[in-house]
């Protein structure tokens, strides 16, 4: 699955400022795509064997009252400045207000650790686009904490509140046909291969 728009600007904001990301991101939001889009891929990696990521890093957009939305749809509004997310309590029809609170709840069901991983990683990528190469000591750091905590939630030792994959009685934990599995001390990437 191609994971998307799962941060907001404001996420990056909280962080920085809305100028230095601007700066940043050089006034193009396709750098932003690619960066968060590397971030989220990179987190997606080390949980998708354990968590269900289809429903965690499910897409944030900008609401659009001319829309429909579909039950747990996140959206968010920009209001004084502030990002506020919400999510579709059930289907929400067009022409709906985001104050309705029959269809949307106020509220940030992203997991805030992953929030702040995919942050940290999206910044230091973008400082590393400045212009000598070198990313700030600061955000190098936070973001080699960020792949160690991607490294435990993968091994288990931190865990998420979030939804963890379900198998059919039919299928096995193996996701990828080509996941290496430990035996002893060999180890074989092709297993399901004869």
């Amino acid at each position: 699955m191609l994971y998307k728009n799962y941060i907001v600007k404001g996420d990056l904001i909280a962080e920085i400022n809305a100028t230095n990301l601007e700066e940043l991101i050089e006034g193009d939001d396709n750098n932003w795509i690619k960066t968060e889009k590397k971030a989220l891929e990179a987190a997606a990696a080390h949980t998708r064997h354990y968590y269900d990521t289809d429903t965690e890093f499910r897409e944030v957009t900008l609401h659009d009252a001319s829309k429909v939305y579909t039950e747990n749809q996140r959206v968010y509004v920009i209001d004084s400045g502030e990002y506020k997310l919400y999510v579709a309590l059930k289907d929400v029809p067009a022409t709906t207000v985001i104050t309705d609170e029959t269809y949307w709840e106020q509220k940030d069901d992203r997991n805030a650790l992953l929030v702040s991983i995919i942050v940290d990683k999206m910044i230091y990528s973008l400082t590393g686009r400045n212009r000598s190469g070198d990313s700030p000591g600061y955000w190098f750091d936070r973001n080699k904490d960020a792949n160690a905590e991607l490294v435990k939630i993968q091994k288990g030792i931190t865990s998420l509140d979030i939804p963890l994959l379900t198998y059919a009685d039919d299928e096995t934990e193996q996701e990828d046909p080509g996941q290496a599995i430990s035996w002893g001390e060999r180890s074989t990437a092709d297993n399901n291969t004869y």
